[in-house]
């Protein structure tokens, strides 16, 4: 064993480190990624469980998922943890107690120099030697241009037509002065005489007069003025009716005198009608 030894410790060795090429040695490395590492990676991206693989790592369901939907409440929020986290509490109380700099700007010396190229740069950076030949001008071939272009347009002209249904409200207006007398007629029992006259009404659907009573000899009071009344032209009158006291007779009393209407209606626009008072008609 010793005589073994001996002879090869004899052998010289010569070994000789073989240069490396760049080019070779990339081809390798992108070979062996291609080969082996890219499969593993893909296999481990795939089913690898993220806690067996990521150190501390705990999941989806952690209870920093709650401070998303804070909003403005995160700055209090996070003031009030840091009576329970220690590391917030060492940070807070360790940067109240760091030192603290103050910068003036009137005598820093990398302000003032600041300033000073500032205002006169070829004073303090003219002297600097040496020059540059890398630079060209260079146009921007994106830069924005603003040109003016003009176009005519125009539409032909086509006929349309179009259905329209009108709803039309018709007002009836007669040719008569509102209030002015249309109609007039008088009838007369011995010293009493009892006028009538029919009104042009235009703003309701009536037929409107008025009726006064004379008595020259009457010592009553209320006789020669004018009472209204009214008639519907759309009913027919058949039995006489009281449509107005109009005057009272003296020679009996002073008694109410009435105004009748006998009868009548309106056919179209002609209406005719027969009035008394008393018992005389006309």
């Amino acid at each position: 064993m010793r005589a073994l030894l001996a002879c090869l410790l004899l052998v010289p060795m010569v070994v000789q480190a073989a240069q490396p090429n760049a080019g070779a040695s990339f081809n390798d490395g992108l070979n062996f990624a291609n080969s082996t590492l890219k499969g593993s990676v893909e296999n481990t991206a795939r089913t690898a469980q993220p806690q067996n693989v990521v150190p501390q790592y705990a999941g989806t369901n952690v209870p920093e998922t709650g401070y998303a939907s804070l909003g403005s409440g995160l700055t209090s929020t996070a003031q009030g943890a840091v009576a329970t986290n220690s590391t917030a509490a060492w940070f807070q109380s360790a940067n109240a107690s760091r030192p603290r700099f103050t910068l003036n700007p009137a005598t820093d010396p990398i302000l003032t120099y600041t300033d000073s190229i500032a205002t006169n740069p070829n004073a303090i950076v003219g002297s600097i030697t040496g020059t540059y030949q890398g630079c060209a001008p260079q146009q921007n071939p994106s830069a924005t241009s603003y040109t003016t272009e003009y176009c005519t347009e125009w539409a032909d002209t086509v006929p349309l037509t179009c259905q329209r249904t009108l709803d039309v409200t018709v007002s009836q207006t007669g040719n008569c002065t509102p209030g002015s007398v249309v109609s007039a007629g008088s009838a007369s029992v011995g010293n009493m005489t009892m006028e009538i006259q029919i009104l042009c009404d235009t703003a309701t659907n009536t037929i409107t007069g008025q009726a006064r009573l004379f008595d020259p000899g009457s010592s009553c009071t209320g006789n020669g003025t004018w009472q209204p009344f009214t008639l519907d032209p759309n009913t027919a009158i058949t039995t006489a009716t009281a449509i107005a006291t109009v005057g009272y007779e003296s020679s009996a009393g002073c008694a109410p005198v009435f105004l009748f209407v006998n009868n009548g209606q309106c056919s179209g626009n002609t209406c005719s009608y027969s009035f008394s008072f008393i018992d005389q008609a006309w």
